[in-house]
């Protein structure tokens, strides 16, 4: 057994175990001295001490349905299915486990029924709705349930909800439920609407769940409660950077950035936003400045090579050599390899290329971009087979990619497999009509993406129809 077990009941209790002592525990005892060694994490612990329980207590509803929930949680579910069932009268335990077998058998419309009959018990807690959304995780329905605890969260005191509200947060932060942590903090905010940290908080979770519109509106309520907080502007330069409105970001960080403090990520923002604006000679002064002061800042070489590789005059062996100072700084940086490997792709060293974009894939770095580019290398290389590859694989990475759809479909075409172009262009049509991607996302990035390949979708349709004998 483990060790900081300080309560006088544990302490009885291992000392009857170890034979040092007669002791009598009832019930509840019992109940308590499990849920000890469940709060500090000894599982096996906490069910021997309900089964002692039992031994004393045989047929005790509360240990009967606290050995289940503990079953449950162990991944013993046929031996919880049969213990709930001896339970006579329901309780917090009981339905955690009936909740978890209906989740468990996707049996999910039912399981969020017996949810809200165990949210309806009386005298609601914030445990019981910590439970529910934990159990909701870990079947990953949160998007069924969410809405309903935080409803019934309402009846609980507002500084209780508040803490839980919080508990809730580091909960879908830690299971990646970007999107249901924004509705989290709208409901906290409904309770703080003064409160600027709040809003700052959502303002990122906004920015992880990309939706850049409510991030901007989020960064705004945040700058009015604290105006004096220069590092807030940049904040939503970043996000305006983002949406692509780079006008406004620039604006914005030229006109504050003499009182930031720290103008390093300012200076990238201001950079980027003259180099997206196609002034490139705008973008090497504010480098030329931001360089002075920030000289170990590799994504100023970075920046830099954006500006030749996209200026009118590009310069390939300017670019590499600026990206090669960058990897000297940041030898692991993707977006560095990845726009080396671009540069040495148009200059058609598709080995070079290869090269840079497999170490990618061995640092564990690869995304879509990284398979799209691999797949143009193959592609111009006169491999398709190989590009079909990986713009599949770019596909998984994202979606709605409307370049991964459009070139796989290009790649299909190399080889004259028309069954596939056709399939592919079904799946896709599929996959937009569900309204969602993977990640049953449904944000500003996704809604723009598939509208894209619907178009696209459009123009290969009517290719195929006037080049293919109507094959579509």
């Amino acid at each position: 057994m483990g060790d900081n077990r300080n309560s006088d009941l544990l302490s009885r209790y291992e000392k009857m175990l170890r034979g040092e002592a007669n002791s009598y525990f009832d019930t509840e005892e019992f109940y308590d001295i499990a849920s000890e060694y469940e709060y500090m994490g000894y599982m096996d612990d906490a069910l021997r001490a309900v089964e002692n329980g039992l031994r004393f207590h045989p047929n005790t509803d509360i240990l009967l349905a606290k050995r289940a929930r503990y079953l449950l949680s162990l991944d013993r579910v046929d031996e919880a299915r049969e213990m709930v069932i001896r339970v006579r009268i329901d309780n917090e335990d009981s339905f955690f486990v009936k909740v978890g077998l209906l989740f468990n058998d996707s049996d999910f419309d039912e399981g969020i029924a017996k949810m809200r009959l165990w949210l309806e018990m009386p005298d609601i807690t914030a445990d019981r709705c910590i439970d529910a959304l934990e159990l909701s995780s870990d079947y990953e329905v949160v998007d069924l349930s969410l809405p309903m605890i935080l409803k019934y969260a309402e009846r609980l005191p507002v500084r209780q909800r508040r803490d839980m509200l919080e508990d809730f947060l580091s909960i879908l932060e830690e299971d990646g439920y970007m999107k249901e942590r924004c509705l989290v903090y709208e409901k906290i905010l409904d309770m703080e609407p003064f409160s600027g940290n709040y809003w700052r908080e959502a303002f990122w979770a906004y920015m992880d769940a990309g939706n850049y519109a409510k991030a901007v509106e989020a960064i705004d309520y945040a700058i009015a409660v604290s105006p004096d907080d220069s590092s807030l502007l940049c904040e939503k330069a970043d996000c305006l950077f983002r949406m692509g409105d780079f006008r406004r970001a620039a604006d914005i960080i030229s006109k504050n950035i003499s009182r930031m403090e720290d103008k390093s990520y300012p200076y990238e923002i201001l950079a980027g936003c003259f180099t997206n604006m196609g002034n490139c000679m705008a973008s090497d002064r504010v480098l030329d400045i931001a360089q002075e002061i920030y000289p170990d800042n590799y994504k100023y070489w970075y920046l830099r090579a954006e500006n030749r590789l996209y200026s009118d005059d590009a310069d390939y062996n300017k670019c590499i050599e600026y990206l090669k100072y960058a990897l000297r700084i940041s030898p692991d940086d993707e977006n560095v390899s990845l726009l080396l490997a671009k540069v040495y792709f148009k200059m058609e060293k598709y080995s070079d290329a290869r090269a840079l974009l497999g170490r990618l894939i061995d640092l564990n770095k690869a995304d879509a971009k990284v398979y799209m580019l691999l797949g143009d290398v193959e592609l111009k290389a006169g491999f398709p087979d190989m590009a079909i590859g990986y713009y599949k694989k770019a596909l998984e990475f994202e979606s709605f990619n409307a370049d991964a759809f459009v070139k796989l479909v290009n790649a299909y075409s190399q080889v004259e497999d028309v069954e596939n172009m056709i399939k592919a262009i079904d799946e896709l049509e599929l996959l937009i009509d569900s309204g969602q991607d993977k990640d049953g996302m449904n944000n500003d990035e996704t809604v723009k993406g598939a509208k894209e390949i619907r178009k696209a979708i459009e123009l290969i349709k009517s290719m195929l129809r006037n080049g293919m004998d109507g094959m579509i």
